[in-house]
C-alpha cells in the first residue's frame, strides 16, 4: 500500500513537472510565434517600403525636373546677353577713340576757321587798297580828259604855231606812266587776291572734308552707344528674368527638401517637429511674410491660390507624422501631397509669367 502511494505520488510529481514543462514550452512557443509574426510584419513593411520607394522617388521627380529646367532657363537667358556683353569693352574703347578723334577734328576745324577768318580779313584789306588805286586811276582819268580838252583849245587858238602842245604832250605821257604803274600794281593786287582766294577755297574744302569725317565719327559714336545701351537693356531684362526663375526654382527646391524631411520622419515613425512647419520654408516665408508687391502680383488669383495649397500640404505632412499609419495610407497621403506640390509649381509658374510679362 505504501509502495502504491509512493508510486502514485511520484507519478503525480512527474505529471506536474511534465505539465509545467509543457506550459513553459507553450509560453516559449507563443513568444517564438510572436517574434515570427513581428519579423514577418517587419519584413512585409520592408518589402512594402522597397516597393513604394520608387513611387516616392518618382513623386519628387517633377519638382527636381522643374528646378533643373529653371536652372537651364537661367543659363539660357544669361548666356546670350553675357556673350554679347563681352564686346562691350571693345565698344567702349571704340567710343573713347571716336570721342578723341571728334575732339581733335573739332579743334582742327576751329583752327582752320580762324585761319580762314584771317585770310578773309586780309582779302578785305586788299580790297580796300584796290579801292584806293581805283580812286587814283579815276582821278588820273579825269585829269587826262581835262588836259585833252585844254590841248584841243590850245590847238584851236595857236593854229600852226601852237607851242603849248609840247607841254601838253609831256603831261599826257606822265599821266600815262602813272596809269601804267597803277595798272601793274592792280595786277599784282589781283594776283594776291587770287592766291588768297585759292587758299581760302582749299581751306574751305578741307573744312568740309573734316566736317564730313566728324559727322561720320558722330554717327559711329551714336550707333555704338545705341548698341551698348541695347545690350545693357537686354542684359538687365535677362537679369530680371533670371532672378524670377531662380526665385521660383529655389522656392520649389526648398519645398521639396522640406517635404522629404517629413517623409523621412513618417517612415521612421517619428513625431512631428514644430520647426518643420511650412511657414519656415523659403516659399512659406516669402508668401506669408514677404512685402514685395511689384507689379501687384500678390493680388493675382494664382498667387492667392498658393496660400490654400500650402495649408493643405502642411496638413497632410502633419497627418503623416501624427501617430503610426500604415504604408498604404502613407503612400495615399503622399500621392495627394504630390498633386498639391504640382499645383504649387503651376501657380508659381503662372505668377512668374505674369511678372515677366511686366518686366
Amino acid at each position: 500500500m505504501m509502495f502504491g502511494n509512493k508510486k502514485r505520488i511520484e507519478l503525480e510529481t512527474a505529471l506536474t513537472e511534465v505539465q509545467e514543462e509543457k506550459h513553459n514550452l507553450s509560453t516559449k512557443l507563443a513568444q517564438i510565434e510572436a517574434e515570427l509574426t513581428q519579423l514577418k510584419e517587419s519584413q512585409q513593411s520592408t518589402v512594402e517600403l522597397e516597393d513604394k520607394t520608387p513611387f516616392l522617388l518618382e513623386a519628387n521627380q517633377p519638382s527636381l525636373s522643374f528646378v533643373l529646367g529653371s536652372t537651364n532657363k537661367i543659363l539660357e537667358l544669361l548666356f546670350e546677353p553675357m556673350s554679347e556683353s563681352e564686346g562691350s569693352d571693345v565698344l567702349i574703347q571704340q567710343n573713347k577713340t571716336d570721342i578723341f578723334e571728334l575732339k581733335e577734328a573739332i579743334s582742327t576745324i576751329a583752327d582752320k576757321t580762324q585761319i580762314s577768318l584771317q585770310d578773309v580779313n586780309s582779302l578785305r584789306d586788299t580790297a580796300n587798297e584796290i579801292k584806293g588805286f581805283t580812286d587814283t586811276i579815276q582821278s588820273i582819268s579825269e585829269q587826262t580828259n581835262l588836259l585833252a580838252l585844254n590841248a584841243a583849245i590850245e590847238a584851236a587858238r595857236a593854229g600852226e604855231h601852237g607851242r603849248g602842245f609840247a607841254v601838253v604832250a609831256d603831261e599826257v605821257r606822265t599821266l600815262a606812266n602813272k596809269a601804267r604803274e597803277s595798272s601793274e600794281h592792280i595786277s599784282l593786287l589781283v594776283q594776291r587776291i587770287d592766291e588768297n582766294t585759292n587758299k581760302v577755297s582749299r581751306q574751305v574744302d578741307g573744312l568740309h572734308n573734316d566736317t564730313i569725317s566728324t559727322n561720320q565719327s558722330c554717327e559711329r559714336l551714336s550707333l555704338s552707344f545705341n548698341d551698348t545701351a541695347a545690350h545693357s537693356e537686354k542684359l538687365m531684362a535677362s537679369g530680371y528674368q533670371s532672378m524670377a526663375y531662380a526665385h521660383v526654382a529655389a522656392a520649389v527646391l526648398d519645398l521639396t527638401v522640406w517635404h522629404n524631411q517629413f517623409l523621412i520622419k513618417a517612415w521612421q515613425k517619428q513625431p512631428q517637429d514644430k520647426a518643420l512647419d511650412i511657414t519656415t520654408t523659403y516659399l512659406g516665408d516669402w508668401y506669408y511674410n514677404g512685402t514685395d508687391n511689384e507689379f501687384n502680383f500678390r493680388q493675382q488669383a494664382d498667387f492667392i491660390a498658393l496660400g490654400d495649397l500650402l495649408s493643405k500640404i502642411n496638413e497632410l505632412m502633419t497627418e503623416m507624422t501624427n501617430g503610426v499609419i500604415e504604408t498604404d495610407q502613407l503612400v495615399a497621403l503622399e500621392e495627394t501631397c504630390s498633386t498639391y506640390m504640382k499645383q504649387v509649381e503651376q501657380a508659381l509658374t503662372r505668377t512668374q509669367e505674369y511678372i515677366l510679362s511686366h518686366v
